[in-house]
């Protein structure tokens, strides 16, 4: 039978606080390697669009700035330069209009 969120936690609690820290690396190493796993996917589906031409051209200052823009939110909603964890969003991506 599977463990409730709740019980996994208590748990956890009842381990040696060596045993804490040794779960801890480890699920930071798990969400490490998932979140390494979804920027490759999207920097594959990034690399098809552009390879398919679905793409459209952008500026090197436009792309920065909206780069510097999303690191602002994300800064804002302490996702940058802290420890709390949120849902990743990418970055918006300029498609021609024709592949809509």
């Amino acid at each position: 039978m599977a463990m409730t969120f709740e019980q996994v936690v208590e748990t956890a609690k009842q381990f040696p606080a060596e045993q804490q820290e040794m779960l801890i690396d480890l699920m930071r190493a798990w969400r490490t390697e998932a979140r390494r796993r979804e920027i490759a996917r999207d920097a594959q589906e990034s690399l098809a669009a552009f390879h398919s031409g679905q793409l459209e051209p952008q500026s090197a200052p436009a792309v920065i700035t909206e780069l510097r823009q999303a690191v602002a939110r994300w800064q804002w909603r302490g996702m940058i330069g802290g420890r709390r964890t949120a849902s990743y969003s990418r970055p918006r991506i300029k498609r021609r209009d024709n592949f809509n």
